[in-house]
């Protein structure tokens, strides 16, 4: 047991996963690493990228800036609009000629079950049963 020496650990490399994408683009979003309520997204943004470096990116968020790091962002795709632009490019709202075929039919038959009324106004049906009590 004496002649045992001390091994030093390894060092194992800190590898995360960053998007090739994130090189070059111009707009990022930002996870939010805080402890999230139930169906809150996880990303923020798109944020528009003014300065990276190999670590860090420096981003414009609501008229300030942040240097935020780099395994925190993924890479923001947008749609180019040139319409935006010019507003004689812009589509007209496009209304369909005619109805569409999905759109339920209502007829003007008469149930053929009574239906009844609660106090609350709720329309209800009663099961056959029932129906020989009065109800207020």
């Amino acid at each position: 047991m004496a002649r045992l020496k001390y091994a030093t650990p390894r060092q194992q490399p800190v590898n995360s996963y960053i998007p090739q994408h994130l090189r070059d683009c111009k707009f990022v979003f930002v996870r939010n690493d805080a402890v999230r309520r139930p169906l809150t997204p996880a990303y923020q943004g798109p944020f528009q990228v003014l300065r990276r470096t190999d670590k860090h990116l420096t981003i414009k968020r609501a008229n300030s800036t942040d240097t935020i790091a780099i395994d925190r962002t993924k890479p923001a795709f947008l749609e180019k609009r040139q319409y935006d632009a010019n507003p004689a490019l812009r589509p007209p709202n496009a209304i369909p000629a005619h109805p569409s075929d999905a759109a339920p039919q209502t007829s003007n038959d008469t149930p053929a079950t009574p239906v009844r009324q609660t106090r609350s106004g709720r329309r209800v049906t009663f099961p056959k049963d029932l129906r020989k009590y009065y109800y207020y």
